[in-house]
């Protein structure tokens, strides 16, 4: 799953709220992968 394309499906100019949201989701995502890794 390519997480770039995201942001351009949605079009961040567009929708400021969910880019933030997505970031959320991202850094929680990669927090949780971190954690597998270890």
């Amino acid at each position: 799953m390519n997480r770039s394309n995201i942001r351009t499906v949605n079009g961040s100019r567009h929708n400021v709220n969910l880019e933030r949201c997505f970031i959320k989701i991202q850094n929680l995502a990669a927090a949780a992968l971190d954690a597998l890794d270890e």
